[in-house]
């Protein structure tokens, strides 16, 4: 697996707190299936967090420690930035990082909206060559509520990043409910841990995996766990599957199914 999604970068957000941390958390995630990992700190304009220039050091310094360790595992850097209309600008001026230095751009949601601007955001980005990537949107209350908001989203240009443990209802049933939904409609484009810290459940990824391929099938989490993610660490174009607009099965449709399995 590539994790797309990740705070192992030590001492710059909620993540990692120190490089011994660092290294624990990506030892537990080589150990459980995963090749290559994204490093992609909290960017929260105005807030205080590091930009690219500092994070480049760190990260230069924790790449170091791993080869010193004999791990055997690819890092790449990145942001995860909160949605704000400067964002073009922040890339731009290299405030903030793209995956990998790439086109594709990680992009946080406010956990229980979605700005008005985001359609603009992603229609700037596009312009601009960028591709906005959507962070686990499956934890977002709108989306939760209405699933084809992130449908909708995904036509205007943006891709989406799936928080692994969130089918194994690590974030509660709603937000299970929700995965199991954007990833049969296919409204998933990326899986990651997005873990912050040495709390193994995020990084159960073969029984995560598992658990996703009974849902979708093996080709389909095959491209959204290594597939697609190569497309990011090359800087190319990709095609992805077209999303499907979510129709919710009313409640006597459902009994009338449930009575017919009885059958």
């Amino acid at each position: 697996m590539i994790d797309t999604h990740s705070h192992i970068l030590p001492g710059v957000d909620d993540g990692a707190r120190t490089l011994q941390q660092s290294i624990e958390m990506i030892k537990m995630a080589h150990k459980n299936g995963v090749q290559s990992m994204f490093a992609t700190p909290h960017y929260i304009q105005y807030e205080g967090y590091n930009e690219v220039k500092d994070n480049t050091k760190i990260f230069k310094w924790l790449e170091s420690a791993l080869k010193e360790e004999n791990i055997d595992i690819d890092i790449y850097m990145g942001h995860e930035i909160f949605i704000t209309p400067d964002i073009v600008t922040l890339i731009e001026e290299e405030k903030v990082a793209t995956l990998n230095g790439s086109r594709y751009v990680l992009i946080e949601l406010p956990m229980f909206d979605v700005p008005k601007f985001t359609e603009d955001i992603i229609y700037a980005l596009r312009i601009k060559g960028y591709v906005p990537i959507i962070a686990h949107p499956e934890r977002n209350k709108k989306i939760i509520d209405d699933p084809n908001i992130l449908y909708h989203l995904i036509h205007l240009g943006a891709l989406t990043q799936l928080n692994l443990s969130s089918i194994g209802g690590y974030y509660g049933q709603d937000v299970k409910n929700t995965a199991q939904i954007l990833a049969k409609y296919d409204m998933i484009h990326f899986a990651g841990s997005d873990v912050h810290s040495l709390n193994p459940k995020p990084m159960l990824v073969e029984a995560l995996v598992t658990q996703l391929t009974q849902l979708i099938g093996h080709q389909r989490v095959n491209e959204i766990i290594s597939h697609n993610p190569q497309a990011i660490i090359k800087d190319s174009a990709l095609a992805v599957r077209e999303a499907k607009q979510y129709r919710q099965i009313s409640a006597i449709k459902r009994l009338y199914n449930l009575l017919l399995s009885g059958l």
